[in-house]
């Protein structure tokens, strides 16, 4: 019965929920655990107006109804008022597991734009390339540079079952990579280095002019290239290829919220880097992490006015 608290206290409540999670997912048993929560749906995800957010309270406070009429609407405007803590709002109100912090993606516009045709093999690309060797997940996301189309490539993830000595494959990770450069045309790929320190150096001896280290740890590019990412989204620049990882990626996407950095830009915009949404180590975003390098790598291609290099052995054209 109780409210949905801050995700990551480690609260008897998140231990709780966690547990049922986890034998939901046939993951673990316990025949004498029973429990029921109510929260509003993925579908009450577009929260933009007073009437889907009345609808969104309902579910949440289920068949009780309002305690006396208006009830609901009064706790709707709320959101809009200035100042609200948004995530706040959405954790008392439709006791959603949310961290301080807005969502760092509009879900809602983002489904809107999958849908698009696989990524055509000899396309021209750019890659991007985030994750750890350990735990959490690993994955790479190419970018179509003259459509915007994004489409996930590969994904390693820690099965929740699984103990502290699980390592991805990486002669799996080296074959997916000599897979994606044999069958497609790649710019550049930006590549987060840590967890992958040596990998990357060993992939950026091999292709020196296509393997570029990108540390997302760096406070102004990463917030200048969550910021591309968020416009690209919000304007349609920017597309998902409905393939066999289009769920995946939708889910790291999902799980991905904003850490304020207490730093500002010269424009005096408060800068933000990515950060899991709801605190929990398992709900992953390397791929939304993979998806943004990818996208800063199309910028920086479409700002050069990048083209394919000469295939070896085909007659250059000159004038």
């Amino acid at each position: 019965p109780s409210t949905a608290g801050q995700p990551g206290q480690n609260s008897i409540e998140e231990q709780v929920r966690k547990e049922a999670e986890q034998i939901e997912a046939g993951k673990r048993e316990n025949p004498r655990l029973f429990f029921f929560a109510r929260w509003a749906g993925e579908k009450h995800d577009d929260l933009s107006t007073v009437e889907n957010r009345v609808a969104a309270i309902a579910e949440a406070t289920g068949p009780i109804g309002e305690w006396g009429k208006g009830q609901f609407e009064r706790i709707a405007e709320d959101y809009d008022r200035e100042g609200c803590d948004r995530a706040y709002w959405e954790r008392v109100n439709l006791n959603r597991w949310r961290k301080s912090g807005s969502q760092a993606f509009d879900m809602v516009k983002i489904a809107q734009l999958i849908g698009e045709p696989e990524i055509e093999t000899g396309s021209f690309v750019t890659l991007g390339f985030d994750g750890a060797r350990f735990r959490d997940a690993t994955g790479f996301v190419i970018t179509d540079i003259m459509t915007g189309t994004q489409q996930t490539v590969a994904l390693w993830e820690k099965p929740l079952d699984s103990g502290d000595d699980w390592e991805i494959d990486e002669l799996d990770v080296h074959a997916t990579l000599h897979w994606i450069m044999d069958n497609y045309e790649v710019w550049q790929g930006y590549f987060d280095p840590p967890h992958w320190t040596e990998t990357v150096a060993t992939w950026g001896a091999r292709w020196p002019d296509q393997i570029v280290e990108w540390w997302t740890n760096r406070p102004r590019p990463m917030s200048s290239a969550v910021r591309a990412y968020q416009e690209a989204i919000d304007s349609g620049l920017v597309t998902y290829a409905d393939n066999r990882y289009r769920d995946d990626l939708v889910r790291h996407l999902r799980n991905s919220g904003l850490k304020e950095l207490r730093q500002m830009d010269d424009a005096g915009v408060t800068l933000a880097a990515l950060q899991k949404m709801e605190g929990r180590p398992e709900d992953r975003i390397d791929l939304a992490m993979a998806a943004v390098l990818s996208w800063q790598c199309c910028i920086d291609a479409r700002r050069v006015g990048a083209s394919p290099r000469p295939k070896v052995g085909m007659p250059v054209r000159l004038y």
